[in-house]
């Protein structure tokens, strides 16, 4: 059994747990997402390698739909390789509470559309004939002309998700912050 398989490995337990267990809470055991100083002691020197495969893979948390590292990715957020030159906590705090500070151009739009949708985006460019592009939380690219436009309002939520570390374990968690510290993969 898969149960069996981990015996014996405790860097697979908690991989185990998440793959069995529909009720998996990683962070039942780790400091409050607005504890910044208690997350700067719990967190240990991760492998900066399996960092770029958290950061890559396409069931993780996707960092790579919306960010680049070193060029590869997306181009929506910042390339997170110049991450490696802020402080630990600034960093943190990034990711555990990503609308407590939000850069002015990457404030979060709410669109009302003429075919009445309503849609959370982050301004990206404009394109010929006035198009409008934006970005969605997920790192797809939405275009839009100025007509289809009914009303817009700034958010205070950020595009980038709450809880990130949440779906990950503590081993991911140790590997990303390693390859963002690092600045490289």
């Amino acid at each position: 059994s898969i149960a069996d398989a981990g015996a014996g490995h405790p860097r697979l337990a908690p991989m185990i747990a998440r793959l069995l267990d529909p009720h998996w809470d990683p962070a039942s055991h780790r400091p409050a997402e607005t504890d910044l100083g208690a997350w700067e002691a719990w967190l240990e020197e991760g492998d900066a390698s399996r960092g770029a495969r958290v950061f890559f893979h396409p069931r993780g948390p996707r960092c790579h739909a919306c960010h680049a590292m070193r060029g590869a990715g997306g181009r929506i957020g910042p390339d997170l390789a110049t991450m490696a030159e802020l402080p630990l906590s600034r960093l943190l705090d990034s990711i555990l509470m990503p609308s407590r500070e939000i850069a002015p151009h990457y404030v979060t739009w709410s669109i009302e559309t003429s075919a009445g949708m309503l849609l959370s985006l982050l301004p990206l460019t404009e394109e010929a004939d006035d198009i409008e592009v934006y970005a969605d939380g997920e790192g797809n690219l939405v275009r839009l002309h100025p007509r289809e436009i009914v009303a817009r309002k700034p958010q205070s939520v950020s595009v980038m998700p709450e809880g990130l570390f949440r779906r990950l374990t503590d081993d991911e968690i140790r590997d990303l912050m390693s390859l963002l510290r690092r600045g490289d993969h």
